[in-house]
């Protein structure tokens, strides 16, 4: 065998090595970006999964809040404008800080089993008008009674979420009266001519 034909034999192996060597890599990083890939995707289905809260979870964050909003007011603040009058409207809700309102076990089963005192609130309005003192009114649960619909509101629920709207010269104050630690509740509203207001 001449030194030419050894020396293509040699060659023609390294090659057919070499071919198998990088078919062989390909192989495993194929194989490796495969199980990467179905890491990452479950990695990502993990992730994508959002748990909802539990009903207990969701009592025990109503429990916090409430307890939490009697030394927190809750203000909600706007300006509207009228013609040429700035009308500066304000409403508090305020805790009374004293105990009135007991709320019987049956609202509050199975979170909570016995009766729980909690406090009464209200809503404070204020207007200004062209920044001069123009209306004020306190709002007492009492004041809605009439538009109530669940009799047990009266006895057991109290002022929350205050909010105002305008529709035209009109100001809503309103409010949501419920059961606290419930979803036991009734939206109610006062309107008021905010060009036709006596002190």
């Amino acid at each position: 065998m001449t030194i030419k034909n050894l020396t293509l034999k040699i060659l023609m192996l390294l090659s057919l090595f070499s071919c198998n060597t990088r078919k062989k890599a390909v192989q495993s990083d194929e194989s490796f970006n495969n199980k990467l890939d179905s890491t990452t995707a479950k990695y990502s289905n993990d992730s994508i999964e959002v748990t909802e809260p539990s009903e207990k979870e969701l009592f025990q964050k109503a429990y916090t809040d409430l307890i939490k909003s009697y030394n927190k007011n809750e203000i909600i603040d706007s300006i509207f404008i009228i013609r040429k009058d700035s009308y500066h409207v304000r409403v508090e809700c305020i805790c009374l800080k004293k105990t009135t309102v007991i709320i019987p076990k049956q609202f509050l089963i199975p979170f909570m089993n016995k009766d729980f005192p909690t406090h009464d609130f209200i809503l404070n309005l204020v207007i200004l008008k062209n920044n001069k003192s123009y209306f004020e009114r306190t709002y007492e649960k009492k004041y809605f009674f009439k538009q109530l619909q669940n009799k047990n509101l009266r006895k057991f629920g109290v002022i929350f979420s205050p909010y105002i709207d305008r529709i035209d010269e009109n100001l809503i104050v309103g409010a949501s009266i419920t059961v606290p630690l419930t979803d036991v509740g009734e939206g109610v509203g006062d309107t008021l001519k905010l060009t036709q207001l006596r002190k």
